[in-house]
């Protein structure tokens, strides 16, 4: 399951991974489901990939597809400091309440802007910030993607069904 703001890069994170490349155009998602297969540890693993929508007018819906989830991915934009500060106020909580035995895995999208919210002045979040609210929020892991450069995301996930 992988929740967390709108607009932080929830879906095109998902169609990178399972469609190999940044999508053209953005499809608006409330709830939605992606399927794909790889290989891990000479292993076939099947995964099922849920999307969930970060409007507040889902707030009472999405935890009820939280049933059956082995784990969660909760993104925030390493450019949007109220999206990691929404990791700690609502999103881990959210999680603890409705899920508290699942594993969590915290993830910084939007990686390549970094370089360039430097040269504008722009805050963005650093690597060592990230893992500090990983360690807070008990994650099993941090990492930092880019679905635009493809960076981190294979690995994100294949490290992710391992734990």
């Amino acid at each position: 399951m992988v929740i967390g703001d709108t607009a932080v890069g929830k879906t095109c994170l998902l169609l990178t991974f399972t469609k190999g490349r940044f999508p053209s155009f953005y499809i608006h998602r409330v709830f939605d489901n992606l399927t794909t297969s790889m290989v891990i540890d000479q292993q076939c693993t099947e995964l099922s990939l849920w999307d969930s929508a970060g409007y507040e007018d889902y707030d009472r819906l999405r935890p009820l597809s939280y049933y059956n989830t082995n784990i969660f991915l909760i993104c925030f934009a390493i450019n949007n400091p109220t999206s990691l500060e929404n990791v700690k106020s609502k999103w881990f909580p959210e999680v603890s309440s409705h899920s508290p035995d699942i594993g969590i895995v915290l993830v910084g999208t939007k990686a390549d802007l970094k370089n360039r919210c430097i040269d504008a002045n722009q805050r963005i979040i650093t690597q060592e910030e990230g893992e500090k609210v990983a360690m807070e929020i008990g994650a099993f892991a941090y990492y930092e993607t880019s679905a635009l450069e493809n960076t981190n995301v294979k690995v994100l996930f294949e490290d992710t069904i391992r734990f």
